[in-house]
């Protein structure tokens, strides 16, 4: 395969694969963590991957909170500007511009970091923005509320630790 520059070099396919993996690996886990933060109603979560991503920050508090407590968390979170339609606008937009990426020939190779790094860009800003609401509501409660999220969290810690 020849570059644009003619240099005659084929892309490394382990860089290509490591790129596509970090892309995948970051949608995951902020995808995760923003889902069991935003959509967790109450009860036994679905899965435990929340709590595997954040078992000592955002998912382990959202989860200690009562429903209120959440969906005030989750109101937020979709005021700020990074709710469920920004989520899915962008990521469809993500998944386009690397399918298009992929599709070059030659392939692009700063296309694509670039690529990877806007969306973990994104994905940082959405978890900063996560975490100072998540702050400000936690400074809001009282002392006892404070007190029953934590001892929630710690009985989810000691439970999961057997």
């Amino acid at each position: 395969m020849e570059n644009s520059n003619g240099a005659g070099k084929e892309p490394k396919s382990w860089l290509r694969i490591l790129l596509i993996g970090s892309l995948c690996l970051n949608l995951l886990v902020v995808g995760g963590v923003i889902g069991a933060a935003l959509k967790w109603r109450g009860g036994v979560p679905k899965s435990d991957f929340g709590s595997y991503c954040g078992s000592a920050g955002m998912t382990a508090i959202v989860r200690a909170m009562d429903r209120n407590e959440r969906a005030a968390v989750r109101d937020a979170f979709e005021a700020s500007g990074f709710g469920r339609d920004f989520r899915r606008s962008t990521a469809r937009e993500d998944v386009e511009g690397l399918i298009e990426i992929l599709k070059s020939d030659p392939l692009d190779i700063e296309a694509l970091k670039s690529k990877l790094v806007s969306r973990s860009e994104q994905l940082s800003k959405a978890l900063e923005t996560g975490n100072g609401i998540l702050v400000d509501r936690i400074e809001s409660l009282p002392l006892s509320e404070r007190l029953r999220i934590a001892e929630r969290i710690s009985e989810r810690h000691h439970r999961h630790k057997r």
